[in-house]
């Protein structure tokens, strides 16, 4: 390790889970900045839109509590040209799709090989670099991920508007290829150069699992992490990753490339907000404290942000903010692995994550369905569904309803620890 030549190769042999982790993050908000473009194509309703960009959560949801034991057992290489060769081909199912079945099985394929994104660059760190990296890992590759989303959205953004919904789709499939064959010898050349067993051979029985498994869901605490966790993600998933680009564009009248460059800079705040949360928590130590004011001011900025009238920069400058609020969601994780032995942390962290991950599967959907509800009969000349603005304001409420649930959840909490404490 101390060579500077296999260090090069080991940050690069991790720098293969950062480029798939945005990778998937690309192909997960890929609907954002389509929406028109889907609900015409495939003749659909808003219920329906949300429901097509859920189901990839119908896959990666229930994977998480799964992944980390398969990765553990099986060649991180071949699991990571394996997910990125599921990705490929399922953006390849919507792409040349003609089917809104086929379109949900693509998305469906998408969710699949994404689940194991996040779990395979800690691997990659626990493998490759020394244990006091772990948390440069995790930092940097939540960057990664955040400003990659930003970066994609902005140019899908601009592909969409000018070539159609179709050309980044079918990029995006043909780039996910080539990423795997990359994946395979890069880790295979820093596995042989570094003489590093990436096989473990763990023995992952059902039986050892549920035990550990029960272990963790017995812990209160576990699920008070992933509750909060799923509440404060939740807006990010409805508005960022989906409905966000198309209300912009309807109450400001903006253009698709002008909206989703508001909407990135949402994940632009997450990636400062996730450095700036993990660097408060080590100098400020009541974290539910943190996590209190954070998502306060998370709802304060929400109602700015979703209902009052602003410039477009000052609209980027609240997308920001409402992002550095909202990434209070990354101290969650400590939060519900610190209750349990650290032989079944990467279970609790994976449950917490599958909670959090709920909100994807529920709320796209039921966004979708507040729309539908709110519709006032109104179609386009191509039979599809005109939403008004008003009806788009009635849908992100979600947004604010879940922030004040969860500040009231914490506000609860903390007066228990308080009173526990006496």
């Amino acid at each position: 390790m101390n060579n500077p030549s296999i260090s090069r190769l080991s940050f690069l042999a991790v720098i293969m889970g950062f480029i798939f982790y945005c990778y998937e993050y690309l192909l997960r908000i890929s609907p954002s900045v389509m929406q028109g473009e889907l609900m015409l194509y495939f003749k659909i309703n808003a219920t329906m839109l949300g429901t097509l960009s859920a189901f990839y959560y119908y896959s990666y949801t229930p994977l998480q509590l799964v992944v980390g034991a398969i990765v553990d057992k099986y060649e991180i290489k071949k699991v990571l040209v394996l997910s990125a060769l599921m990705c490929a081909v399922g953006t390849m199912f919507i792409a040349w799709s003609d089917s809104y079945v086929m379109a949900s099985t693509g998305r469906f394929l998408q969710g699949l090989g994404s689940a194991f994104a996040w779990v395979s660059i800690l691997k990659l760190g626990v493998l490759f670099l020394p244990k006091r990296w772990l948390g440069f890992v995790s930092g940097v590759g939540s960057v990664f991920g955040f400003l990659g989303a930003a970066a994609g959205q902005i140019a899908m953004g601009y592909v969409v508007q000018n070539l159609g919904w179709k050309a980044v789709l079918n990029v995006l499939a043909i780039v996910g290829i080539p990423l795997a064959f990359l994946f395979y010898f890069v880790l295979r050349k820093a596995e042989n150069k570094l003489n590093v067993n990436i096989t473990t051979n763990i023995n992952t029985s059902l039986k050892g699992w549920l035990v550990r498994f029960l272990i963790v869901t017995r812990k209160p605490q576990v699920w008070c992490a992933g509750g909060i966790a799923a509440l404060s993600f939740l807006p990010t998933i409805v508005f960022a990753e989906l409905w966000g680009v198309t209300y912009i564009s309807k109450l400001y009248n903006y253009s698709t490339a002008q909206s989703s460059f508001v909407t990135a800079m949402i994940f632009v705040g997450w990636a400062i907000g996730s450095l700036l949360m993990g660097v408060i928590s080590i100098f400020f130590h009541n974290r539910l404290a943190i996590m209190q004011t954070g998502i306060i001011l998370a709802f304060i900025t929400s109602l700015i942000m979703l209902y009052v009238p602003l410039s477009f920069a000052s609209l980027c400058l609240f997308c920001i903010l409402f992002g550095v609020f909202s990434a209070i969601e990354v101290l969650t994780f400590p939060m519900g692995i610190e209750v349990v032995a650290k032989k079944i942390a990467g279970i609790a962290g994976a449950f917490v994550n599958f909670l959090c991950m709920l909100s994807g599967m529920l709320f796209q959907r039921i966004a979708g369905q507040v729309l539908d509800f709110e519709w006032s009969g109104q179609v386009d000349s191509n039979g599809v569904r005109i939403y008004s603005i008003t009806d788009y304001k009635v849908a992100v409420s979600i947004i604010p309803i879940s922030l004040a649930i969860c500040a009231i959840f914490i506000i609860m909490l903390k007066i228990r620890e308080n009173k526990l404490g006496e």
